[in-house]
């Protein structure tokens, strides 16, 4: 499930009218990661269940400590004993649960992010009119001169629509190939957010069918257990003064919101799933430091330590997070647009794009 890239290329392809017109090799690997460890490509879909595994390994998921699969409805949270009773629902049966502390990690359309915010208001999910495909396909079913090298992604671009972008990539030693791919939209998130679809097929073809056979030949070799379908969208807040107080926490109680329910953003950065990963890092190494260093009982942290461990973390998460969905919103715009000015953006914040992999759990400073 994933693979070493020692240096990736871009193989771009510009289509019009079902026809290659023009191709280019682009370097991918930014100057500042030169001489670095190799990146690491990870299927996303089996992403959970690498990490349930981890928890599994620990024990962890033993102590009913995650609600997978149940939508969470409301929560009591009772002063003088500093316990919350949450409620879940979880098919047709209702579920309470309770904790000390309650971490919300339910994605951009939480349902804990409104209840918690001491503005009263939400923010708002900003659409961009584009829809995503992913699906993974069988290397041994396809064409070998469609299957690109390891360290080697090949993407076709229409010439008339811009933004409108089909990508495959090789993984796994080339026995898996990823096929990942954007196009317009006047549909809602609702409408088109499908998983494990037949339907996502159809739809699929019909978005590239000005493309080359080449890449309907792909589309039709997806098998529907791997497709994924959604909208590009991101949480609408654009000042980062906002954040604490919208989205991360109440303040008054141990609730804390954690991934894509705090900064759900567009993926043109590609750094969504890290971001959410280096939540739980941060927030892992914040209650470690808590408990080794307090004098705590047996029963764990007290309320008092446990709400200064919230807001240790989003003092240092705040900042880091507002410039990487900024830059993500900048960066998807750019891409919709001319590449000159994506290039110039690029280029004027090379230290962002620096910083944006050498991240160290802010904890340890």
């Amino acid at each position: 499930n994933q693979q070493s890239v020692p240096s990736q290329y871009t193989i771009v392809k510009q289509v019009q009218t079902g026809q290659v017109v023009d191709e280019r090799v682009v370097k991918s690997v930014e100057k500042s990661n030169e001489g670095k460890s190799p990146g690491r490509f990870i299927i996303w879909y089996q992403l959970q269940n690498i990490l349930l595994e981890a928890l599994e390994a620990t024990s962890l998921a033993d102590m009913n400590c995650m609600s997978l699969g149940c939508e969470f409805q409301s929560y009591s949270f009772y002063k003088s004993t500093g316990q919350i009773h949450a409620t879940f629902k979880s098919g047709e049966s209702t579920i309470t649960k309770t904790c000390r502390l309650l971490i919300g990690a339910d994605g951009i359309r939480s349902t804990l992010r409104p209840l918690i915010s001491q503005s009263g208001s939400t923010p708002q999910i900003r659409s961009y009119k584009r829809i995503i495909y992913r699906a993974l396909i069988d290397a041994k079913n396809v064409d070998p001169d469609l299957i690109p090298s390891i360290g080697t992604a090949v993407v076709y671009k229409s010439a008339t629509n811009v933004g409108q972008i089909f990508k495959l990539q090789s993984c796994s030693e080339a026995k898996t190939i990823a096929l990942t791919a954007t196009a317009s939209t006047e549909d809602t998130e609702e409408d088109v957010r499908q998983w494990h679809s037949s339907q996502a097929i159809s739809n699929w073809r019909n978005a590239f069918s000005d493309f080359p056979t080449d890449v309907l030949d792909l589309i039709n070799l997806c098998p529907p257990s791997s497709i994924y379908t959604n909208c590009v969208s991101d949480l609408q807040i654009d000042d980062k003064e906002q954040w604490p107080t919208l989205c991360w926490s109440n303040g008054d109680e141990p609730i804390l919101n954690l991934g894509d329910a705090v900064h759900g953003m567009v993926p043109s950065l590609g750094q969504g799933a890290n971001v959410c990963m280096e939540d739980a890092i941060e927030l892992s190494v914040i209650m470690r430091h808590t408990s080794e260093t307090a004098d705590t009982s047996t029963e764990g942290l007290t309320h008092a330590q446990i709400m200064e461990t919230i807001r240790r973390f989003q003092s240092v998460r705040n900042d880091r997070v507002v410039e990487i969905h900024r830059s993500s919103r900048i960066q998807a715009s750019m891409k919709l647009s001319a590449e000159s000015s994506l290039k110039n953006f690029q280029e004027k914040n090379e230290d962002f794009f620096r910083r944006l992999y050498d991240w160290t759990p802010l904890s340890f400073c």
